[in-house]
């Protein structure tokens, strides 16, 4: 088993892989158990100390981050935990633990997501919208001007 960050370690952890463990106890088992089938020892981080993990991932200590589901790193998102950009500077891989549709109980059938190819789509819909942002902020500041003449004129 791996280390618990800032608790107790035992032998061997990947030093370049680390984990986010789940919050609940039978879902942490099954990642273990899953992760110990594909031979991965991961550096363990409670869900507490996301913070640290992201410290972690932001100054390329790891290589590699783990997910047990998407609301995972969803909930690391959305309380400012998570900087997926940083992230991507380090060079950082992001693997969810996904079932295929259908295994909601099997994890034998279960597959890694690998976000690369998410960041990808990210980056090509960013830059495809930034063009649409100028325009929409452009024309909202000569509404705004035009408006505030319409006043100033009355």
């Amino acid at each position: 088993m791996g280390q618990n960050h800032g608790r107790d370690s035992t032998s061997g952890p990947d030093a370049r892989t680390a984990a986010r463990l789940p919050s609940n106890e039978a879902a942490r088992a099954e990642f273990m158990a899953f992760n110990r089938r594909r031979g991965v020892e991961p550096v363990l981080f409670q869900p507490k100390d996301t913070d640290d993990l992201n410290d972690a991932l932001c100054a390329g200590r790891f290589d590699r981050v783990l997910f047990w589901s998407t609301d995972d790193l969803l909930e690391a998102i959305w309380n400012n935990d998570a900087d997926l950009d940083a992230w991507k500077r380090a060079g950082v891989e992001i693997e969810i633990l996904s079932r295929a549709p259908g295994q909601a109980e099997n994890l034998a059938n279960a597959h890694v997501v690998d976000l690369q190819a998410v960041w990808a789509g990210l980056e090509k819909w960013r830059e495809e919208r930034r063009g649409a942002k100028i325009i929409a902020a452009t024309v909202l500041c000569v509404l705004a001007i035009l408006s505030m003449a319409l006043l100033l004129l009355r």
